[in-house]
C-alpha cells in the first residue's frame, strides 16, 4: 500500500526500532542511503546495512536478519516482485519499499499494510483496479446441492431446481473465464514494459526538507542521483529538466539560508550550463572531445576523417595542440575560460548543436570543482572495480565514502580510472565498426563482446555494459545505410563468468523511441522458455539477463523469431522450427556442434542456427562439407566486393541492373519439387549491361528467397540469353567467369541440380570457350545448352514458364516489375547482408586455398581446407 505521510507513517514509525536497511548496488541507491543515514542519525535509530545485487541476495539478507529484525527498509529493490511470495515473511514483519524500478508489483500495491510503498500513486502509471486483478472464488455449487436435497419432496420440483442451478453454474463459469481472459490482458499491458520512475533520492530529500533537516550536502547527493538517471538514460529528458528545475529552487533556498562564507570549507552548488564532454575538467580537452560519446558519434571520431575534423575544430576555436593536450587545469587561463563559448560558437558548423545541457556543479576551496557527471563516473568506477579482490560491500562503501568531502582523494582516484574505462569504450566501438561486428538480426541489432578482446572483462558489469550499449546503438545509426536503423533495438552481450560459462545480455530500446520504456524483459522471458536454456533472471532491472554462453545463439534465434512477429517490415524470415519439420535429418545436436565450431573461428561473423541449418542442408547433412561451405561462402563474400558489396537497390549501379536484367524465381516448382530461377535480359543495350551487377542481382535474389522460404529440395537455373548478342557475352571477363562458377559450385548454400542456357547459333561455342576451363566434372554433367524454348521444355515443364513464353507463370514483364518492387521493399535486408563476411585480419592461419582462390587471376580451386 502507498503511504500518504512519510513523516509520521515512515520516519516517526522507525523511532525506537531496530531496522535492516537493504540497498541495491547502484548510484541512486547509494545517494538515497546517504540521505537516509543522515536522517536516522538525528533520531539515533540503529540499523543494519546490507547491500544486494539481485533477488537471490535479497532473499539471503532477509533470512539472515529475519529473526532479529521486524522492520526492513528496501531501497531500489523489491518493488517489482511479490515480496510476500518471494520472502515468505511472518505476519508481523513490515517492509518499507522505496524503489525507482517499474512497474510495481500489484501485490505490493494492494498489500494490507505489510508492504508499505514510499512514493505517490501518481508515480505508478496505469495501475489496474483491484477487482480487475483480484477476485475471491465464489463457489456456491455445494451449498446449492445441499439446499436442493433439503427442499421439496417431489421429484419434479428437485429436477426443475437442479436444471436452474445447473444453468446458473454454467453462467458463473463463463463469467469467470471472461474475467480471467480480461485479467491476463490487463496484466500483460501493465507489465509488458519495464522503466524507471524518478530517482529514489528525490523522495528521500523531499522528506528531509519537510523535516527541516536538509542541507547542501544532501541536496548534492540528490543531484548526483538525478544525473545518474540522465547519463544512463533511465528517464526521459523532459523529466530530467523538470526535476532539475525543482532542485534549482532548493539550491537557491539553501544558498540564501547558509551563513558559511569561508571559501576553503563552504560547499557551493551552482546551476549552470555545461558541456556533454566526459571529465573534461580533469582531463585534456582533446582527449575528452575524442572519447566522449556525444562528440565521438557526431564527428565519427573512430575514423581518420573524423580525427581530422577534431583537429579542424580545435584549430577553428584557436586552441593549439600543445594547450589542448595539457590537463585542463594546466591550460592557459584565458583559453580555459573561453573554451565553453568557443565550442558553442562552432557547434553548428560541426553538428554539435545540442552539446550543452543544464546541470549543477559543486565546489569547495579553490581547486575542488566537480560537475555532477564527474561524480557519477567516479562512483561507477568504484562500484565496477575490476581486478580488485574486494567484496561487493567494500566497493559499495568506497562509493559511499567518495560522496563525502573528507574523502576527496577517493573521488580523485576514481576519476583517473574512469578515464581508462572511457577510452576502452571508445576503442571497443572503433573495433566493432572496423570489423563489422555489429550485426542486424532483422528485428534488432546485436553485438557480442568476445572473451579475450580488448578489456572484455569490463563489460561483465551492468553500468559499463549500459554505456557500451548506448555508444554502440548511436554509432551504428550514424554509420548504417539502413533507413530503419534508428528504429531497431539493440542487444549486447558480454562474458559474465568464465568459470561458470555464463554471459550477461542487455537489451535497450531503439533511438527513435521518445520513451526509455524497455520491452526486453518480457521478450527475454519468452525466448528463454522457447529455448529451455538455464537462465538467471536475478536482476531487479529485467532488461539484464544471464544465460549460459553455449545457449546464446539459440537464445538470439528465439528472440529473432519472437520479435519478427512485431517487426515493422515486409521481410518475413523463415523459422527454424519449420526447417525441423521439413527436414527429418536436421538435428539440434548437429547445429550445436557446428555452432561451437563457428564460435571458435575468430574471423567468422556470428552465424544463426537457421543459417547453419541451410548450410547443412545444402551439404547433404555432412558436417565437414558444411564447414567448408561456410568458410568459402563468407570468405568469397568478403574478398569480392564487386559481387557482394554495395547491394542497396537505391544505388545507381544496382538500380540500372534491375532495369536491364530479370532475376526471379518461378512461383511453381518442378515435379521433383525443385525451385526454378530465371534470368533474362530485359534491355538489350550492351552499354547498360554489367556482368558483375547481374551476378549481384542473382545472389540477392537467392539470398532473399532462402531467408523467406528456407531450404528447398533442389535448385535449377534457367539463363535465357535468347536475345543476347556476342557483344553481351564478351562483356563477361575471365576473372568474373571463374569467380561466378567457383561461387556457384563451392559456396552457394543450395542443392544445385541443373543449369539450362538458352542461346542462339554460335553463342553456345563462344560461351563454352569462356567457362569450360573452370567447370568441374560434376557441373559439366548438369549443364545444358538449348537453342529454343521447345528444347528447354524437354527438361522443364512448360507450365512453369512465363505466360508470354507459353507457360502459366506471370509474364516476364510482370516478373520484372515484381522483382523491382520486392528488391526495393527489402533494401534494408540487402544492406545488412553486406556485413555477413569473414574478417581475414583475424584469421588464425591462412588455409592452403587462400593464395590460389583469392589471388590475382583467382586460379585453381579448393583442394583442401583446414578444419579445426
Amino acid at each position: 500500500m502507498y503511504l500518504e505521510n512519510l513523516k509520521t507513517e515512515f520516519y516517526e514509525f522507525l523511532t525506537g526500532k531496530r531496522i535492516c536497511l537493504i540497498v541495491n548496488f547502484d548510484i541512486d541507491s547509494i545517494c538515497t542511503c546517504k540521505i537516509l543515514q543522515s536522517l536516522l542519525k538525528y533520531k539515533q535509530i540503529t540499523y543494519t546495512l546490507a547491500v544486494v545485487q539481485g533477488i537471490s541476495d535479497l532473499k539471503g539478507v532477509y533470512q539472515e536478519n529475519a529473526d532479529q529484525v521486524k522492520c526492513f527498509v528496501l531501497i531500489n529493490c523489491g518493488g517489482t516482485i511479490d515480496l510476500i511470495d518471494v520472502l515468505e515473511p511472518e505476519d508481523d514483519v513490515i517492509f518499507f519499499v522505496l524503489d525507482s524500478h517499474r512497474p510495481t508489483d500489484l501485490c505490493n500495491i494492494y498489500s494490507n499494510g505489510q508492504i508499505r510503498l514510499l512514493w505517490s500513486p501518481d508515480d505508478d502509471s496505469d495501475v489496474p483496479e483491484f477487482p480487475d486483478i483480484f477476485r475471491e472464488d465464489e463457489s456456491d455449487e455445494e451449498d446449492d446441492e445441499e439446499n436442493l436435497d433439503e427442499s421439496g419432496d417431489e421429484a419434479e420440483g428437485r429436477a426443475a431446481k437442479r436444471r436452474r442451478l445447473g444453468e446458473e453454474a454454467i453462467m458463473k463459469r463463463r463469467e469467470r473465464r471472461l474475467w480471467e481472459a480480461n485479467r491476463e490482458k490487463i496484466l500483460f499491458e501493465y507489465s509488458q514494459f519495464t522503466y524507471y520512475a524518478k530517482a529514489s533520492a528525490l523522495y528521500m530529500f523531499d522528506l528531509a526538507w519537510k523535516l527541516n533537516k536538509d542541507d547542501k550536502d544532501l541536496l548534492w547527493y540528490t543531484i548526483v542521483a538525478l544525473t545518474e538517471q540522465m547519463i544512463f538514460e533511465k528517464i526521459e529528458h523532459t523529466q530530467y529538466v523538470l526535476e532539475t528545475g525543482n532542485l534549482q529552487a532548493h539550491a537557491t533556498r539553501l544558498l540564501n539560508r547558509t551563513s558559511d562564507t569561508d571559501n576553503l570549507t563552504s560547499l557551493k552548488i551552482a546551476f549552470e550550463k555545461d558541456l556533454k564532454l566526459v571529465l573534461y575538467r580533469h582531463w585534456s580537452i582533446e582527449a575528452s572531445l575524442k572519447y566522449s560519446m556525444f562528440t565521438a558519434v557526431k564527428l565519427k571520431l573512430w575514423s581518420i576523417r573524423g580525427d581530422k575534423r577534431l583537429h579542424e575544430l580545435l584549430a577553428d576555436m584557436g586552441f593549439p595542440l600543445v594547450q589542448s593536450r595539457q590537463n585542463y587545469l594546466s591550460m592557459d587561463l584565458q583559453l580555459r575560460q573561453e573554451f565553453p563559448s568557443a565550442i558553442e560558437k562552432f557547434s553548428e558548423k560541426y553538428g554539435l548543436g545540442d552539446i550543452e545541457y543544464a546541470t549543477f556543479t559543486m565546489s569547495y576551496g579553490y581547486r575542488n570543482k566537480y560537475c555532477a557527471a564527474d561524480v557519477v563516473y567516479g562512483m561507477m568506477t568504484l562500484l565496477e572495480a575490476v581486478h580488485q579482490n574486494k567484496k561487493m560491500e567494500e566497493l559499495f562503501q568506497s562509493a559511499l565514502d567518495c560522496l563525502s568531502r573528507s574523502h576527496r582523494h577517493i573521488l580523485s582516484g576514481a576519476i583517473e580510472k574512469a578515464k581508462g574505462i572511457t577510452m576502452s569504450l571508445f576503442k571497443t566501438i572503433q573495433a566493432a565498426l572496423d570489423m563489422k561486428k555489429i550485426i542486424s538480426a532483422g528485428p534488432f541489432i546485436y553485438y557480442i563482446v568476445q572473451e579475450g578482446g580488448l578489456d572484455w572483462y569490463l563489460f561483465a558489469h551492468q553500468h559499463i555494459l549500459s554505456l557500451l550499449a548506448q555508444f554502440i546503438i548511436r554509432a551504428y545509426v550514424v554509420m548504417s545505410r539502413n533507413r530503419k536503423a534508428s528504429s531497431l533495438p539493440l542487444i549486447v552481450s558480454a562474458p559474465k563468468s568464465v568459470e561458470n560459462g555464463t554471459c550477461i545480455v542487455l537489451g535497450i530500446p531503439p533511438l527513435c523511441e521518445n520513451s526509455p520504456k524497455n520491452f526486453f524483459g518480457k521478450a527475454f522471458e519468452q525466448a528463454a522458455q522457447r529455448t529451455n536454456c538455464d537462465t538467471n533472471c536475478d536482476y531487479f532491472d529485467t532488461a539484464y539477463f544471464e544465460i549460459p554462453t553455449k545457449d546464446r545463439t539459440h537464445f538470439l534465434d528465439a528472440l529473432t523469431a519472437l520479435l519478427n512477429l512485431n517487426y515493422d517490415s515486409t521481410m518475413k524470415f523463415c523459422d527454424l522450427e519449420d526447417e525441423y519439420k521439413k527436414n527429418k535429418d536436421l538435428h539440434a545436436d548437429d547445429l550445436k556442434s557446428l555452432q561451437g565450431w563457428v564460435q571458435k573461428q575468430s574471423h567468422l561473423p556470428p552465424v544463426s542456427d537457421l543459417q547453419l541449418a541451410i548450410f547443412l542442408h545444402s551439404s547433404y547433412w555432412s558436417m565437414e562439407q558444411a564447414k567448408v561451405a561456410i568458410e568459402k561462402f563468407l570468405t568469397y563474400r568478403g574478398a569480392w566486393p564487386d559481387f557482394f558489396a554495395n547491394r542497396n537497390p537505391k544505388d545507381p549501379a544496382v538500380k540500372n541492373a534491375m532495369k536491364v536484367t530479370l532475376c526471379s524465381f518461378f512461383p511453381q516448382r518442378t515435379h521433383e519439387n525443385y525451385k526454378v530461377f530465371y534470368f533474362k535480359l530485359m534491355d538489350l543495350d550492351v552499354d547498360r549491361f554489367s556482368c558483375r551487377d547481374s551476378v549481384k542481382l542473382f545472389d540477392m535474389c537467392i539470398a532473399l528467397e532462402i531467408m523467406e522460404k528456407g531450404t528447398f529440395d533442389g535448385f535449377v537455373i534457367i539463363c535465357d540469353l535468347q536475345d543476347a548478342t556476342a557483344a553481351h557475352v564478351l562483356k563477361i571477363d575471365i576473372s568474373a567467369s571463374r569467380r561466378i562458377l567457383l561461387y556457384l559450385q563451392e559456396a552457394l548454400p543450395v542443392r544445385f541440380k541443373k543449369l539450362h542456357v538458352i542461346t542462339m547459333g554460335g553463342l553456345t561455342n563462344l560461351m563454352m570457350s569462356l567457362i569450360k576451363p573452370f567447370i568441374k566434372k560434376e557441373l559439366s554433367s548438369l549443364l545444358h545448352f538449348h537453342d529454343s524454348y521447345e528444347a528447354l521444355c524437354k527438361f522443364v515443364p512448360q507450365e512453369l514458364l512465363p505466360a508470354d513464353l507459353g507457360g502459366k507463370s506471370p509474364t516476364t514483364k510482370e516478373l520484372h516489375e515484381n522483382m523491382q518492387k520486392s528488391y526495393t521493399e527489402h533494401a534494408d535486408f540487402f544492406v545488412e547482408q553486406e556485413a555477413f563476411v569473414s574478417n581475414e585480419s583475424l584469421r588464425d592461419r591462412r588455409p592452403s586455398y587462400m593464395d590460389k582462390d583469392l589471388g590475382i587471376g583467382l586460379g585453381g580451386s579448393f583442394k583442401k581446407l583446414d578444419i579445426d
